[in-house]
C-alpha cells in the first residue's frame, strides 16, 4: 500500500490534480482558468524531496544545465520583484498615514506574504544543495546565482518582518498571529531539512535559521545507520511539519504562475524525469547505495501528499488547444 492519504488528504490543495487526471476542466483562483492553481505550498514539498534526496546529488562532477539556471534567475527575480511592487504600495500607504488604505493593503496582501514565508524554504535548499555544482559547459559554479536569490529572498523577509512588527496592533492586529506562525512553521521546516543535508557536509548550515534546530536534525538522523530507518524517520518528520503548514496557509494562491515558474525552473536543475510519483529517484545508480527502490516499501505512505512532480511540471500552459501565455499575462495572479 503506497498511498493512504492521497489526493483526499490535500482537500483544496488537490482539486487541480484530481481534475487533471480525471479530465475535467482545473479551476482556481487565477486569471486563466486552464491554469493549475500552482500553491507555494508546493515549494515546500519539493524541498523536503529535494533534502531527502539531497545525497544523490551531491557526488563529485555534478553539475546544472545553464539553460535551467538562466530559468531559476529569472522566475526568482520576477517573482522578487512582484513581492517588491506590493512592499512600495505599502511604504506609499504608510506615508499617506491613513488607517483604512494600512487595514487594505493588509487584507488584500497577507495571502503573498505567506507565499513569501513558505517559498523561503526551497530557496534555502537550492543554494545549500546546489551552489557546489557546476554549470554544464561553463567555468563556474552555480552558487553566484543561487546565493544571489537566497540573500534577495531573505532581506524581502526581512523587510516583511518589519513591517508585521510596525503594524502588529494596528491595522496587521487581524492576520499578525497567523502571519507569525507561518513564519515559525516555514522557519523550522527548513532548518530540519538543512539539518538533513548537513550530515554530509557543514555548508548548508550557513543557509539556517536557527542552527540549533538544525544540529538537533542533523544529530538525529546521523546518530542512525540504516538506510530504510533513516528514510522512515525523514518522511514521518517531513511529512507531519508539511502538514502542520499546510493547516496554517490560506487556499487562495496569489501568485500561481510566478510560483509554476520557479517550481519548474528548480525541477530541471535537479532533472525533470529524475524523480516516480512517490518524489523517489527513479535512477539506482544515483543514489550511492543509500536509497534504493527496496527502501521505499517500508516507508509511511504518501510522504509528498502524493505530488507527482513530473505531472505538475508538465501541466501548465500545455492545454490541448490552448495557445501559451502572452507575456503581458505570464505573471498575473
Amino acid at each position: 500500500m503506497t498511498t493512504v492519504y492521497g489526493c483526499r488528504f490535500l482537500g483544496g490543495f488537490g482539486n487541480w490534480y484530481v481534475e487533471c487526471i480525471t479530465g475535467r476542466k482545473p479551476r482556481g483562483t487565477y486569471s486563466h482558468p486552464y491554469l493549475i492553481d500552482m500553491h507555494s505550498f508546493y515549494s515546500a514539498i519539493l524541498a523536503s524531496v529535494l533534502a531527502q534526496n539531497s545525497v544523490a546529488f551531491a557526488h563529485e562532477g555534478a553539475t546544472v544545465p545553464f539553460n535551467s539556471v538562466a530559468e531559476y534567475w529569472c522566475s526568482c527575480r520576477a517573482r522578487l520583484d512582484l513581492w517588491e511592487q506590493a512592499i512600495v504600495r505599502l511604504r506609499r500607504a504608510e506615508r499617506e498615514k491613513s488607517y483604512e488604505v494600512l487595514e487594505q493593503w493588509w487584507g488584500e496582501h497577507h495571502e503573498l506574504i505567506e507565499e513569501v514565508f513558505v517559498t523561503d524554504g526551497l530557496t534555502r535548499l537550492v543554494a545549500a544543495s546546489l551552489g557546489e555544482h557546476k554549470i554544464e559547459a561553463r567555468d563556474g559554479n552555480f552558487a553566484p546565482v543561487s546565493d544571489s536569490i537566497f540573500l534577495l529572498h531573505h532581506d524581502m523577509t526581512k523587510e516583511i518582518r518589519r513591517a508585521m512588527l510596525r503594524h502588529q496592533l494596528g491595522a496587521a492586529a487581524s492576520c499578525f498571529m497567523k502571519l507569525n506562525r507561518i513564519r515559525l512553521t516555514s522557519q523550522k521546516l527548513a532548518d530540519t531539512l538543512l539539518g538533513w543535508v548537513a550530515v554530509s557536509s557543514e555548508h548548508p548550515l550557513s543557509y539556517v535559521h536557527c542552527e540549533e534546530t538544525a544540529l538537533e536534525a542533523r544529530d538525529d538522523l546521523a546518530g542512525i545507520h540504516d538506510r530504510r530507518m533513516r528514510t522512515t524517520l525523514m518522511q514521518l518528520a517531513s511529512h507531519a511539519q508539511l502538514s502542520e503548514l499546510r493547516r496554517l496557509v490560506t487556499k487562495r494562491c496569489m501568485l500561481p504562475q510566478a510560483n509554476y515558474e520557479v517550481f519548474t525552473a528548480v525541477v530541471s536543475l535537479l532533472g525533470k524525469h529524475a524523480f516516480d510519483d512517490r518524489g523517489i529517484l527513479l535512477d539506482r545508480s544515483a543514489m550511492l547505495g543509500l536509497l534504493t527502490r527496496e527502501s521505499t516499501d517500508v516507508k509511511p505512505s504518501g510522504p509528498h501528499f502524493n505530488l507527482n512532480i513530473n505531472f505538475v511540471a508538465g501541466q501548465v500552459g500545455t492545454w490541448p488547444g490552448v495557445p501559451g501565455l502572452p507575456s503581458s499575462d505570464r505573471w498575473s495572479g
